[in-house]
């Protein structure tokens, strides 16, 4: 089981009682290259769904997006966060 899994499990278990703890949980147990590796597996992993890599490009940043320290996650926050314009194409 990766860490961050670890992490969240154990903030959803009640392990960690707040959004705040679980991110720090997290932050002192991931290794950014092996989440990176993780997080390409992933996309390795959806991206026969995909029949163009547009699309899946766009979901990989919108992944990101939500596991980001934003405030407020939508699509026009992450669309904002990732470089894009508003919110609509």
């Amino acid at each position: 089981m990766s860490a961050l899994v670890g992490a969240v499990t154990a903030a959803c278990l009640g392990f960690v009682k707040t959004p705040e703890l679980a991110a720090v949980a997290a932050v002192h147990s991931v290794d950014p290259d092996r989440w990176q590796t993780e997080f390409s597996a992933v996309i390795d992993r959806i991206a026969p769904r995909f029949t163009r890599y547009e699309p899946l490009r766009h979901a990989a940043a919108l992944m990101l997006g939500m596991v980001s320290g934003l405030d407020r996650k939508n699509c026009w926050t992450i669309s904002e966060h990732r470089g894009g314009g508003p919110g609509w194409r």
